[in-house]
């Protein structure tokens, strides 16, 4: 700043000085005086201020960096324990040979800390540890991001989570053991699943047809809550298409045990 601005902030705080104001005017204008006074401190003492700021920035970082790698040393440690979790429900989705680990990468520091966590997997026998959505197929990744889901959500305060086709990409026994593990989760949340397939349908406590009609001008969703006779003819649909058979018909009823 010049001599000249300098010489135009003190001529300020003077006539501020000079000036008589009512009490409320002081009080409006005294919160402006200090900032002009310290700004006039500031500016006087520019090189002693820029090296206090210096070292308050290195005070803080330092500081930072202690909370950084303390977090760093507990997300490790947690991290094996998380493992541990989802391998067991990795061998309950039929991923007998999967290996899940985190992986950990030591980073400048930000806000998150000094780690760039990564989810490596390896699915078959053998087979090296890449990142998850390099390696694995969509029904694979279905299942691993469910065991990860179901391990998380029981550390959170959510009492709501919704499922948009967490089984795609898979059938038979394996889009059973997914329903399986949505029910048991169920226990704790309550869970809204999207699905096309019978095997998880049938596991649910509550069965909610969604259906879309169109005219001219507009297109109408509606939801309807099954009875247990609408039930048993839209898993049969599920699994026989539109045209339901006689044969369609029990299997459904074997899926609910009716």
């Amino acid at each position: 700043m010049s001599d000249e601005q300098l010489d135009y902030l003190l001529s300020q705080v003077n006539e501020i000085d000079d000036i008589n104001y009512t009490d409320e005017e002081i009080d409006d204008f005294s919160e402006e005086l200090k900032r002009l006074q310290n700004q006039i401190e500031r500016i006087q003492h520019r090189e002693e201020y820029i090296e206090t700021l210096k070292k308050e920035i290195h005070d803080y970082y330092d500081q930072a960096l202690i909370v950084a790698t303390k977090i760093s040393d507990i997300r490790q440690q947690k991290a094996k324990e998380f493992e541990q979790k989802i391998q067991i429900i990795l061998q309950d989705l039929y991923l007998e040979n999967a290996i899940f680990k985190i992986e950990f990468i030591n980073t400048e520091l930000t806000k998150q800390g000094i780690d760039k966590v990564r989810f490596m997997v390896s699915i078959n026998k053998g087979q090296n540890l890449s990142l998850l959505n390099e390696s694995a197929s969509g029904g694979e990744i279905s299942r691993i991001m469910l065991a990860i889901k179901i391990i998380i959500f029981q550390y959170n305060s959510i009492d709501t989570i919704i499922f948009d086709e967490v089984d795609s990409g898979v059938s038979g026994k394996i889009a059973t053991s997914i329903g399986e593990k949505m029910h048991e989760l169920s226990n704790q949340k309550q869970v809204i699943c999207i699905t096309h397939l019978p095997q998880v349908a049938s596991l649910a406590d509550y069965h909610y047809c969604i259906e879309k009609t169109s005219d001219e001008s507009e297109t109408i969703s509606s939801v309807k809550r099954l009875s247990l006779e609408e039930r048993i003819n839209e898993i049969a649909k599920m699994l026989s298409g539109e045209h339901v058979t006689s044969a369609a018909i029990e299997n459904a009823k074997k899926l609910l045990n009716v």
